[in-house]
C-alpha cells in the first residue's frame, strides 16, 4: 500500500539522517507468509501453477513480482537513487578517513574510485 509520496518521504529521511547505511529492498513476497497470501487474496500476484512459473518469482527475479501501486521502474529508480547516496557517502567517508590518517590514496586509486561513481550516477553498473 506504499505511495508514490511514501516512497518520497523515505528518501527525504534517508538524506536528513545522513546513516552510513541504508539497506533498500524491493518487498518480494514469500510464499506460506501472510503478506504471500494477502497478495494472492487480493489479486496483486497469482498462485504460480507450474515450475517455470515458479523460477518466475523466485528471489532472483523480484522485479517481475512488483505488488505495488507505484510502478516498477519509479521503484527501481529510487532505489538506484538511494544506493547512489550511500555509495557517495562511503567513499567519501573513507576517503577523509584515509587523508586524516595520513594515507594520501595513489592518483591510480582516486581515478578508479572516481571511474566507479561516474559509471554508477550514469546508470551503469561496473563489474
Amino acid at each position: 500500500t506504499e505511495t508514490i509520496e511514501d516512497l518520497n518521504q523515505t528518501v527525504k529521511f534517508i538524506k536528513q539522517n545522513k546513516p552510513d547505511y541504508a539497506g533498500i529492498a524491493i518487498y518480494h513476497p514469500f510464499p506460506e507468509t501472510p503478506l504471500y497470501d494477502y497478495c494472492i487474496k487480493n489479486n496483486l500476484i497469482k498462485e504460480p501453477k507450474s515450475l517455470q512459473e515458479w523460477a518466475d518469482v523466485s528471489v532472483f527475479h523480484w522485479a517481475n513480482l512488483n505488488v505495488s501501486k507505484i510502478p516498477t521502474k519509479i521503484l527501481l529508480d529510487t532505489k538506484l537513487k538511494i544506493e547512489r547516496m550511500m555509495y557517495t557517502r562511503a567513499y567519501t567517508k573513507k576517503f577523509i578517513k584515509n587523508l586524516a590518517n595520513g594515507n594520501i590514496p595513489s592518483f591510480k586509486k582516486i581515478f578508479n574510485a572516481t571511474k566507479h561513481l561516474l559509471n554508477l550516477y550514469s546508470g551503469r553498473l561496473i563489474q
